[in-house]
């Protein structure tokens, strides 16, 4: 009777915490409506997924936020975490097989020592397809990457890459599946079931779940968690397409029904929120003018991250990585930097188990480079052990970092300026 009482209490919680979050406008609200029949709903879903091949352009929205600032309290509250990272992106499709992806990303992380930190970070992706003209056969597919911090004052960071596309006539099919997966939001007809209200059609799905969890700080003691799946799909009808589907959404809540004490929360506490919401457009598609910016590519020099996995007993030897990656580069015009210096980007993900070092393999000799090579820019830091006449580091939360690597003439790296780029975030963790 308890676990059905506080699942109650959940699902009317829920509903609350949703219409106090959009006003205007809930992507959740599927209440109130008349269920529709199996053959209605088929043939419905069937002409609006059809009709995205006719998107414009899309707005999607992408919310991660876990609080854990309510949960501990008095003296446990330097356990706290925070994080709350937003992104804002619209991808625009032209009539000439090319796309633009603008993003925002806004992340403030934080715990009960030190406080919160704010970054922001732009970032500006357009691709398409065009014939190579030294292989009529061919069609490549042209990238420029622009990435900018909106509160600083440098110059945004340019990066261009080509690569085949397709070698023969079907990369019209190619293109179209690409444009599909960039706008699809992976579910079937069999996810949902299917109402109308007010002239529109409504696919939902609810679910809710119960785990029971360690209490982190007191011995004996369990936590009883739910976690809430919620999503939806609107169609509306389009004056020429017919149906069509106007927005997909989707959030996946964990709630905490009891305390570190094993209370009873009145209402559950809302720990961590992870939400999508596509809102689709369908106005004429133009075309536009794309550029692709000539870059300098080191075929023959490669950067290289080498993971160290520390076990308790055991020495950092720089030779003995548990792992070895290849890093995928995209490389620099030279005339957006300095004409002496080759330039690289990429980016890395970090997770604090583990200690790193950057390196480069130039004519089969290895050589590596520590922490001392690497500037941080923004809110944040690496942390280092130096061993073995080296400094390896690692970072403090599981980040993803971008990179932009100065290179030599002759392989080597000479400077390394590593901005933030987001967290990397474990489903139920920190």
């Amino acid at each position: 009777m308890k676990k059905k009482i506080l699942t109650l209490i959940l699902l009317v919680s829920a509903s609350i915490g949703l219409s106090a979050c959009e006003e205007d406008f809930n992507p959740f609200d599927f209440n109130d409506l008349n269920i529709i029949s199996s053959q209605e709903s088929f043939y419905i879903n069937s002409e609006a997924t059809n009709n995205l091949l006719y998107v414009s352009s899309v707005d999607i929205d992408f919310l991660d936020r876990r609080d854990e600032t309510n949960f501990y309290y008095g003296s446990a509250s330097t356990y706290a975490s925070y994080h709350e990272q937003l992104v804002d992106s619209t991808i625009t499709f032209y009539s000439n097989h090319g796309y633009i992806n603008e993003f925002n990303t806004k992340t403030t992380l934080g715990n009960g020592l030190i406080g919160r930190y704010y970054s922001e970070t732009e970032n500006t992706r357009l691709e398409w397809v065009n014939k190579d003209a030294s292989s009529p056969s061919d069609y490549l597919l042209y990238t420029v990457n622009e990435y900018n911090n909106p509160r600083s004052a440098e110059q945004p960071t340019i990066s261009s890459t080509s690569s085949l596309f397709s070698n023969n006539e079907q990369y019209e099919i190619e293109w179209i599946k690409k444009c599909l997966d960039l706008v699809s939001d992976g579910y079937s007809y069999a996810d949902f079931m299917y109402g109308s209200r007010d002239d529109k059609i409504y696919a939902f799905n609810q679910t809710v779940s119960e785990e029971i969890i360690k209490s982190p700080l007191v011995s004996g003691e369990d936590i009883i968690t739910f976690t809430e799946n919620m999503r939806v799909r609107g169609y509306e009808k389009h004056e020429s397409l017919g149906w069509i589907i106007s927005y997909s959404a989707s959030r996946e809540s964990l709630y905490y029904a009891t305390s570190l004490s094993g209370d009873v929360y009145d209402d559950p506490l809302l720990i961590q929120q992870i939400q999508t919401i596509y809102t689709y457009h369908y106005d004429d598609i133009t075309s536009n003018n794309f550029t692709f910016l000539q870059s300098d590519v080191l075929v023959d020099y490669q950067p290289i991250l080498f993971t160290y996995t520390v076990n308790e007993g055991e020495e950092l030897v720089h030779t003995a990585p548990s792992q070895t990656q290849t890093l995928e580069v995209n490389y620099l015009p030279r005339t957006d930097k300095d004409a002496d210096l080759y330039y690289c980007t990429v980016l890395v993900d970090l997770i604090p188990t583990n200690y790193y070092l950057l390196g480069m393999i130039i004519n089969d000799e290895t050589y590596y480079y520590d922490s001392s090579f690497i500037h941080t820019n923004g809110n944040f830091s690496l942390d280092s052990i130096e061993h073995d006449s080296l400094e390896f580091f690692t970072s403090y939360t599981p980040m993803r970092l971008y990179l932009v690597i100065s290179l030599l003439e002759d392989g080597s790296i000479h400077n390394v300026e590593a901005y933030y780029w987001s967290n990397i975030y474990k489903k139920g963790g920190n």
